[in-house]
């Protein structure tokens, strides 16, 4: 294989080499980037979800205490325990689609959980420990749970479509963009391969010459001094060489 044929094969490694790279950055940049949005983007409907509910949960906890009717556009019900964690009232009223054991069943399992509030079941739901009594409440919401999930997939669709289009986009353009880097340094590689060699010839010239003068008068400091910068030469033209094969490899 000819030296042009090695070169041209080469620069066509480094390019490939310099825009895959260049994808691969772009890309994490990019992905980074949308995965962030969707986060913050699903991380506030989601709070303005629990925002909500919390206050719905605890207007019908207030009304409770005061022995007022709850007013509240939602599904939901309430236990109210005794001092001995005795079921003492279970209002089922406002959802109808279960019964008070089966809403019994839920609170177990719910406080079963450890956690005092929370989703579960689809439901949102507070337990208030006090000394003579317990009040759990339980908010219907899986419509609104559904409307997030949908959000968080409509977003996670569209972050994908676009980092697809992101994706066709960088290949077409990154050749473009790295081309001239590639032609830089190939530029850089042949005048260092090409200086190195030009300067090869009359180094050896001169310490020739050196040489052959330097037998006629052995003392002679001017020779020598030209001798030693020769050599000194021929070590920094040998080590461009080495450089610049040591590249291509």
């Amino acid at each position: 294989m000819s030296k042009n044929n090695k070169a041209f094969n080469y620069n066509e490694k480094m390019l490939t080499r310099l825009r895959i790279q260049f994808i691969v950055l772009s890309m994490a940049v990019v992905i980074i980037m949308q995965g962030f949005i969707v986060y913050t983007s699903v991380r506030n409907t989601y709070n303005k979800m629990v925002s909500k509910s919390d206050h719905l949960v605890s207007s019908i906890y207030i009304n409770i205490l005061d022995q007022k009717p709850v007013k509240a556009d939602a599904r939901y019900f309430y236990i109210i325990f005794d001092k001995n964690n005795n079921p003492k009232t279970i209002n089922v009223d406002n959802i109808s689609d279960i019964s008070e054991d089966e809403a019994l069943a839920i609170y177990y399992e719910a406080y079963e959980t450890g956690e005092l509030d929370g989703f579960y079941n689809g439901y949102r739901y507070c337990i208030y420990e006090k000394e003579k009594r317990t009040i759990a409440i339980f908010v219907l919401r899986s419509n609104m749970i559904d409307d997030v999930k949908k959000t968080a997939l409509s977003l996670i669709e569209g972050s994908c479509v676009g980092i697809g289009i992101m994706l066709l986009v960088l290949i077409f353009a990154s050749k473009l963009i790295v081309m001239p880097i590639a032609k830089a340094h190939r530029k850089q590689k042949e005048f260092i391969t090409s200086a190195s060699h030009e300067l090869k010839t009359p180094i050896t010239v001169i310490r020739a010459d050196a040489d052959i003068l330097l037998m006629d008068d052995e003392n002679n400091e001017w020779l020598a001094d030209i001798k030693k910068q020769a050599e000194n030469l021929t070590t920094m033209t040998n080590n461009l060489v080495t450089l610049a094969r040591m590249d291509e490899r």
